[in-house]
């Protein structure tokens, strides 16, 4: 195992910050910092950090499954690594744009947790029924684009707000 592996890890880190905290980097550091105010070294911190958010980086999977507990396994992963990267290395620069550029057309919050977007398909249904169909989209949807569901939800009160006015016209 090299250091690169724990790199990755920092970077998978970076990813995940990035697209869940609006100073993702100040917040990283910030937490990598207070773990490492507990007396542990940046290595340990960031994969205290990647257990946090629910990683287990594959070396620790692959030592665990040759019989290791978790601890053993965490410690020998760390045995003589370092960080090479910090907030400045143009690598975590270019994750921050690609994922920043992401988040601009790519809007789903569990992106990164391996959920998909949901389909437009759903834009259909507040078309089709107005507001009632614009809730049931909105509610169907909240967890998987954020910003879809608003945009459901947003159709379906301008669909029925453009059928109040027709039919109230054309009863005149």
């Amino acid at each position: 195992m090299s250091s690169s592996s724990v790199d990755r890890i920092y970077l998978k880190l970076v990813r995940v910050y990035t697209h869940d905290y609006s100073k993702p980097l100040h917040r990283l550091n910030v937490d990598i910092e207070e773990l490492q105010g507990k007396e542990k070294s940046r290595e340990r911190a960031v994969l205290e950090l990647t257990l946090r958010l629910g990683m287990k980086p594959y070396e620790i999977l692959r030592l665990e499954r040759q019989g290791k507990s978790e601890e053993e396994a965490i410690s020998e992963f760390l045995k003589g690594k370092k960080l090479h990267l910090d907030e400045n290395s143009p690598e975590v620069r270019k994750i921050v744009s690609e994922v920043t550029r992401e988040k601009l057309y790519e809007t789903s919050p569990t992106r990164f947790a391996g959920h998909e977007k949901p389909s437009r398909v759903w834009y259909l249904v507040p078309l089709f029924f107005g507001l009632l169909g614009g809730l049931v989209g909105y509610f169907a949807v909240k967890d998987g684009d954020r910003d879809m569901a608003s945009n459901l939800l947003v159709l379906g009160v301008f669909v029925s707000f453009v059928v109040i006015l027709a039919t109230w016209w054309l009863w005149l």
